[in-house]
């Protein structure tokens, strides 16, 4: 379709690479030498990113969900930033035919889940990047954990 962002599973609007692995692009010249990040960011991120390039104060309670991603920008190693967990919400249908869910993606496991059906699925991106493996019969303990987690988040996070 035209969404699809080949090599990645589905495109725009799904909880699937697809949908929320996109470029992200920072440059500014004077202050950060070019070179490529691969560090998973959020788009939550850039509000303490750009507070920290221009040298103010971050403020916690207003980017409780975002960090700042001025280490990795500068190809320095961050490991808060590679072991966190992100987590998407999408509680509605959508017009391309994915359904309301959720995603969790904590190192290279990614669980997504459809809350109508109740289905979750498991994926090692390490290992298969498009997604194409569902492990969530492989891994149950993997599974009840990740949901759990998601599921607290989501509660968490309407409130």
């Amino acid at each position: 379709g035209p969404t699809t962002n080949l090599p990645w599973r589905s495109g725009k609007g799904w909880t699937y690479e697809g949908g929320i692995r996109v470029p992200a692009i920072i440059a500014w010249p004077s202050h950060l030498e070019p070179r490529t990040c691969t560090v998973p960011a959020i788009t939550m991120d850039l509000y303490p990113t750009l507070l920290e390039l221009c040298g103010f104060r971050l403020q916690p309670a207003q980017h409780l969900d975002g960090r700042s991603l001025v280490r990795a920008l500068r190809g320095e190693s961050d490991p808060v930033l590679a072991a966190r967990t992100l987590a998407w919400y999408y509680p509605h249908d959508h017009g391309s035919g994915h359904r309301a869910g959720a995603a969790l993606r904590r190192g290279h496991q990614k669980l997504v889940h459809y809350f109508a059906s109740n289905r979750t699925e498991l994926y090692d991106l390490a290992s298969d990047p498009g997604e194409t493996r569902d492990l969530s019969v492989l891994r149950p303990d993997e599974v009840r954990s990740l949901k759990a987690d998601l599921l607290d988040w989501i509660a968490a996070t309407k409130r």
